[in-house]
């Protein structure tokens, strides 16, 4: 019997060096790997070794570089900035599955700072028609969770599919949109690389090291950590802070804004490359190093309409699978979980005070007391148990009822949304590139003092 062939297209690189979306393909691709026939495409050419998935090369909007990866294919597993790269795929008469874990349309309400009201409204128009052409052509879809799923419920029925069929067929509307967390491994990771204590001679082998793992995106809050060392420092006076994630891996993606300030900050209190460190970005095979040589891990967060539906970040997935405390901000789904299973501290938004006061008590009282709730919650977060849903309808696929029945767009006008959404990203390009523009000539001054102190550092 032949196995069921499935193509999982990302959006973003798959290799050394990867984001959260790129983690989230690899990941799904391993598991599913072992019953099925799995084809990851990614951008660009991987330096990953060889393994039991195939990898495929493609180039953005190059629809014959994406082609070949669909021969034989039984079942597609897609963003939809995927369909709107590749708008053939529309056509194909075959069960699509869309992962909905990342709600780009609230991140990019946050992620364009520097442009006037009606640039960032012409970019969340080309989100919204992007949304528009996945919920129509999808035929199952996947969530970070259940606060979203209630979000994407009340998207889809704006789009009309929830209806007579889709409801008939299971009330619960679980066969249309289901929950597909992030992960975490359930394998014994390499922790053989050297680590911050190794290649930073700065932080020593018993200092306390507070991790910052992952990028500083435009919503996310490394502002309040750097105001609270100050305060850290007074009652523990050897605490070092690591940013190791600065570049994001993908060339395509500029330096955020938060970056910048973060790194003007820590220079203008005195306390880079003495308290605070920056680097580059962390190959995924070495983070582990990075995450067990840690005492206390962050994530802050501002309160805006991203934290409250987004996902369990994928660095907050790595401090469990490590067992590393942490201190988080409240109000997303991150918190919930930690104040459930106490893995840490929980602390009010861009509270200076507040943080200080959560990271020293976590390094006095050490990792002892958040082991039980580390140990208890991890094995329900590992890729395995997260992908069932995913891994039940590869087995029976299926394409949705009220699409099979007519009842949603039409191809040809699907197709007419897909021609506009490819205009509007040619526009957005073009305003990517003022926003860099515009930043590299505000902050000129300020860069060429950062990649001075970078220099210095060692490069992750």
């Amino acid at each position: 019997m032949t196995q069921t062939r499935i193509l999982i297209i990302s959006n973003d690189i798959v290799g050394s060096n990867m984001a959260g979306p790129g983690i989230r393909s690899l990941e799904l691709a391993r598991v599913l790997s072992k019953i099925f026939d799995v084809v990851l495409a990614a951008p660009n050419e991987s330096d990953l070794p060889q393994e039991a998935i195939r990898l495929h090369p493609y180039q953005y909007h190059h629809w014959d570089s994406l082609r070949p990866a669909l021969e034989g294919v039984d079942v597609i597993f897609a963003t939809g900035f995927a369909l709107q790269m590749f708008a053939p795929l529309l056509d194909f008469p075959l069960p699509i599955v869309i992962d909905l874990y990342d709600p780009f349309p609230l991140e990019n309400l946050y992620l364009f700072e520097e442009v006037d009201t009606a640039q960032k409204q012409q970019v969340y128009q080309t989100d919204l028609s992007i949304v528009d052409v996945m919920c129509r052509r999808g035929d199952y879809f996947v969530c970070a969770n259940e606060r979203q799923r209630d979000w994407w419920l009340g998207v889809l029925q704006a789009k009309g599919r929830i209806n007579a069929l889709t409801a008939g067929e299971d009330p619960s509307l679980r066969r249309l949109v289901d929950v597909l967390a992030f992960g975490l491994p359930s394998r014994l990771l390499a922790t053989d690389a050297p680590g911050p204590r190794e290649l930073l001679p700065a932080i020593s082998l018993d200092d306390p090291l507070i991790l910052w793992g992952g990028g500083l995106w435009a919503w996310l809050d490394p502002i309040t950590l750097i105001q609270a060392m100050p305060l850290i420092l007074a009652e523990v006076p050897r605490a070092k802070l690591l940013f190791p994630g600065t570049r994001h891996p993908n060339s395509l993606v500029p330096m955020m804004k938060r970056t910048v300030e973060a790194i003007a900050l820590a220079e203008q209190m005195g306390l880079t490359e003495q308290s605070i460190f920056f680097g580059e970005w962390i190959p995924y095979d070495s983070w582990t190093s990075y995450v067990m040589q840690s005492d206390v891990a962050i994530s802050l967060h501002y309160d805006t309409l991203e934290t409250q539906f987004s996902a369990v970040r994928s660095r907050i997935l790595s401090y469990i699978w490590a067992g590393l405390p942490m201190v988080v901000t409240e109000g997303d789904a991150a918190s919930r979980l930690v104040q459930e299973y106490h893995l840490g501290e929980v602390v009010p938004y861009e509270d200076v005070e507040g943080v200080a006061e959560a990271i020293v008590r976590v390094l006095r009282q050490g990792k002892a007391p958040y082991r039980a709730g580390l140990d208890a919650i991890a094995p329900t977060l590992t890729w395995e148990e997260v992908a069932r849903p995913l891994m039940e309808f590869c087995h029976a696929p299926r394409l949705a009822p009220d699409r099979v029945a007519g009842w949603v767009t039409s191809r040809a006008e699907v197709n007419g949304h897909s021609n506009h959404i490819q205009q509007q990203q040619l526009e957005i390009a073009q305003l990517r590139q003022t926003i860099q523009a515009y930043e590299q000539g505000r902050f000129i001054r300020l860069m060429q003092e950062v990649e001075r102190l970078k220099r210095k550092l060692f490069s992750f």
